[in-house]
């Protein structure tokens, strides 16, 4: 069992009016809009009929097995049980979901899905959810790292304006994980003064940040302010490009990018269970990134990451699920890509691997110097197995 089944044990016969709506609530939302719940929605993005959390559940219930069979990254066990039972708390049952939209354009390249729930009293949870299974997702995560805006941040924006125009006296908590963290926040700063002031609380677990030209926005700044950034303690993705509010860093049962899954956060009664600091890993992978993105210009970030969207590309899938089906297969097709880039590009990708492991030896020699009790060869250990992919694909030995 989960730390978050305990809190729904201890906590879940309380509604939102005897105890207040918290950060592992937001949590549970943002968890249950990865689930793959199109076909229990219209297409028109309908916010006045909707299904309580209730009939959602019943009405999931017959796909579960299959779900977990076929679309096993986002329908997880975690997410799979947190829906089979959300319908028996008082806390979720009767509360309503609306305005589900499920976005993909492969054409343009962009992924995002959002939902609404109507916590009672006026207020609305509006949940941004991550990247899913899809490829067209991951690659629009990529293209962040060399230009500050992106689909998904414009079709986020629309959706929260819509949302505001539809409740124009309700009072708003947003939310997301991972990527859906960092479009809640953009689409907030999007909206005008008035609509802003109507937005108590902001939830982002584990969200890359922005570029430096997004947060110098008077409204970024004013929307940070609302901001509550959760993170566990050897965050990758929630540490990627370059932040303004101070993280609460939290702990987790697993190690490694396996922290990003929100299933593994400890709890602590009604909150994730603080730690103290960043582990080694996190803080030499933070520092190894922003060191990339400072040293190197957009125009060479761009060429880079669209060579290694094009390896992605020639791997001919649709979803992470795919790929990971047969990585030796995929790999050697990106091999086969890799020997058709021109020279210059090739020799660009092994600048890029060798500029990452010098970043690494520098970082891990810096924290051995300040003396950092943690395990230096752990990290090492991790690195070199990153390395090691690198080299598989760009036909090195």
């Amino acid at each position: 069992m989960t730390a978050l089944f305990s809190y729904l044990d201890q906590y879940g016969h309380l509604t939102f009016e005897q105890e207040a709506f918290n950060e592992l609530d937001a949590a549970i939302l943002l968890e249950i809009t990865y689930l793959p719940i199109d076909r229990f929605f219209s297409d028109s993005m309908d916010f006045k009929e909707g299904l309580t959390f209730k009939h959602l559940a019943k009405l999931y219930q017959p796909y579960n097995h299959y779900f977990q069979e076929n679309d096993k990254t986002m329908a997880n066990p975690f997410r799979s049980q947190l829906i089979k039972n959300i319908g028996n708390y008082a806390r979720f049952k009767d509360l309503r979901i609306s305005g589900y939209l499920n976005s993909i354009d492969t054409k343009i390249g962009t992924q995002s899905a959002f939902l609404l729930v109507d916590l009672g009293n006026n207020y609305i949870f509006v949940s941004f959810r991550g990247t899913d299974d899809m490829i067209v997702g991951w690659k629009e995560d990529l293209i962040l790292t060399y230009q500050s805006s992106i689909p998904a941040q414009i079709i986020a924006s629309q959706y929260l304006e819509k949302v505001n125009k539809t409740f124009p006296h309700a009072y708003f908590i947003l939310g997301g994980h991972s990527k859906g963290g960092h479009l809640a926040l953009y689409a907030a700063s999007q909206m005008p003064l008035t609509a802003i002031d109507k937005i108590k609380l902001i939830y982002t677990l584990d969200a890359p940040g922005f570029h430096t030209v997004n947060l110098r926005q008077d409204k970024m700044k004013r929307i940070n302010q609302k901001h509550i950034r959760i993170i566990p303690e050897e965050s990758i993705i929630g540490n990627l490009l370059f932040h303004d509010r101070k993280a609460i860093i939290i702990k987790s049962k697993k190690r490694g990018i396996l922290q990003h899954n929100v299933a593994f956060w400890q709890i602590d009664r009604k909150q994730f269970q603080r730690a103290e600091q960043l582990t080694l890993t996190s803080q030499t992978i933070n520092q190894i990134n922003k060191n990339w993105i400072l040293r190197n210009s957009p125009a060479r970030r761009k060429r880079i990451i669209n060579a290694f969207i094009a390896l992605i590309d020639a791997c001919e899938v649709q979803s992470i699920n795919q790929l990971i089906s047969q990585p030796t297969f995929y790999l050697n097709k990106a091999h086969s890509q890799f020997k058709q880039f021109d020279p210059s590009l090739q020799k660009d990708l092994r600048d890029f691997a060798k500029q990452y492991i010098q970043f690494f030896r520098n970082d891990l020699r810096h924290y051995q110097l300040m003396k950092i009790n943690q395990s230096v060869l752990d990290a090492r250990k991790n690195f070199k197995h990153m390395v090691k992919l690198f080299y598989q694909t760009l036909g090195k030995k």
